[in-house]
């Protein structure tokens, strides 16, 4: 049965009409086309069309002033935070930010010599730097000449040697050579006097084929009494054997090591055999040119601070420390001049060395009878 009048009038509003009945794919008259209803392709329009034209150009501009009010009262950080990209933000920055995020992806499950290699050349976000470009302040030829009036007026006992001796050209960075060489020489070095360092280093460059730098794989062909011939201890040719498998396997390299900070140095290179404190501390004042390296562990910088600063005794590691806050950020240069400060031993031999000259002139002068 139909419903009367009565019923459709409490059921639907005044003025509504009974919706007509259409046939699949037709929109019925009077209304707007919207994506609610189901459009067959055979009726000719996309629905892609349908959907962009479903919106009132009223309410479009209603929504794009919203989107950008909230963009501009939102900030950067917010906009980062919660959106992926950005209203601003180029094509080729978004595509940037994607190669970052599948390399670290990738260098995760990479072996170690193959994430050495890697971090080199990781691409970078916006604002970030690689290795090569990492912002490790070293010395140059200015920056020292800056750094010694700065030491003298901070220092004024230090500020004769400073005037003394100059700028040292030795603290200059040498990042271009070979870690490894350096690396080497310093473990050969270790408790020996400068001479006879040297004469070592330059049996062992002999024995790998007299290259001005020693290669890693020069060294690991060399058998162990081949390194022992050249008068190497057991030990450090142990030590160097270890040292030169790292470099030769790819978990130490150049470029990687000379563009760590001075903490992340520390921690990698005294995971080397043979590699402590001391030997970190040459090699980051003597090749990578550091500004702020302390080497309270040397012997010769501790003499000097006891020479120049009239200590009783040989100053502990929290003395030094005490002592050299007034050089920093250049603890690097005040720490060379320690080297030159004439200690009490040093002085007494100038001096007999001066009585000797003296005996010598007095005894070739003729006698006149």
């Amino acid at each position: 049965m139909g419903r009367t009048a009565s019923t459709r009038k409490t059921e639907e509003p005044v003025g509504s009409q009974p919706a007509p009945i259409c046939r699949r794919g037709e929109v019925p008259s009077g209304r707007s086309r919207s994506t609610r209803h189901t459009v067959s392709s055979d009726a000719g329009i996309s629905p892609s069309k349908i959907a962009q034209s479903a919106v009132s150009p009223k309410r479009k501009a209603s929504t794009s002033r919203l989107t950008q009010d909230y963009w501009e009262s939102s900030g950067q950080q917010a906009i980062t935070a919660c959106a992926p990209h950005t209203p601003d933000e180029s094509r080729e920055k978004r595509s940037s930010k994607r190669s970052v995020r599948l390399a670290r992806r990738d260098l995760v499950t990479a072996s170690i010599p193959q994430q050495v290699a890697a971090v080199a050349t990781l691409p970078t976000e916006s604002g970030a730097r690689t290795l090569q470009d990492a912002p490790v302040p070293v010395w140059s030829r200015e920056l020292m000449q800056e750094a010694t009036q700065k030491l003298s007026a901070a220092d004024p006992l230090l500020a004769p040697l400073i005037q003394e001796h100059a700028a040292p050209e030795r603290l200059l960075p040498t990042a271009t050579d070979s870690a490894f060489h350096a690396l080497a020489h310093v473990i050969m070095g270790q408790q020996l006097s400068v001479a006879s360092a040297r004469n070592i280093a330059q049996k062992v460059k002999d024995a790998c084929g007299g290259h001005e730098q020693l290669q890693a794989a020069a060294v690991l062909e060399l058998a162990a009494p081949q390194l022992l011939a050249c008068g190497l201890s057991r030990q450090k040719a142990a030590y160097i054997a270890d040292l030169a498998q790292r470099f030769h396997a790819g978990t130490l390299q150049t470029r990687t090591v000379v563009a760590m900070g001075d903490e992340e140095l520390y921690e990698k290179l005294t995971a080397v055999k043979g590699i402590g404190r001391w030997s970190v501390d040459m090699f980051a004042m003597f090749h990578c040119g550091r500004l702020d390296i302390l080497p309270v562990g040397d012997l010769g910088v501790r003499k000097g601070f006891q020479a120049l600063y009239k200590l009783k005794a040989i100053p502990t590691d929290e003395q030094m420390e005490q002592i050299a806050e007034k050089w920093r950020p250049y603890r690097s240069l005040g720490s060379y001049y320690m080297w030159r400060v004439p200690t009490v031993k040093a002085v007494k031999a100038k001096v007999g060395a001066k009585k000797q000259k003296v005996k010598a002139a007095v005894s070739a002068v003729p006698i006149v009878e």
